[in-house]
């Protein structure tokens, strides 16, 4: 894609009064821009009025797009359930998390457990437990 030939670039400097516009414009733009806005602007300009076709300025500017590769993009698959005494249900709990292929699980209202004795139910998860009751006796 190439401009016109008679395309002119964003501020035409053939002329002192465009000159003076362009300055102006950039002045004014420096009190209302950060510092960081404003470089931005001024090089965007600069990049602008200095490219000869359109493909050219778009080709300087093709280097600052990220390219986002779908290896790049992860999620975590989370599962949530809750128990209701784990040394009664550990095989359910360990069918439900190979069925889902969670990442991260939550297992609520495990009632006191003995955290070693399940790390080898659930070799490929760290375990944490916190020990604690609510109002019904429950964990």
């Amino acid at each position: 894609m190439t401009l016109s030939p008679l395309a002119l670039p964003f501020f035409s400097c053939t002329s002192s009064l465009s000159l003076s516009f362009r300055e102006n414009f950039l002045s004014e733009s420096s009190y209302s821009l950060s510092s960081f806005d404003f470089k931005l602007l001024y090089d965007v300009l600069n990049e602008w009025e200095n490219c000869i076709t359109l493909a050219q300025c778009f080709s300087l500017w093709q280097k600052y797009i990220p390219i986002i590769n779908k290896q790049d993009i992860a999620s975590l698959n989370a599962l949530s359930f809750n128990v209701r005494g784990l040394k009664n249900r550990s095989e359910e709990v360990v069918l439900l998390i190979s069925s889902f292929k969670s990442d991260i699980v939550l297992l609520l209202e495990t009632s006191n457990i003995k955290i070693s004795s399940y790390e080898s139910k659930f070799p490929d998860f760290k375990l944490y437990y916190q020990k604690s009751k609510n109002k019904q006796g429950g964990v």
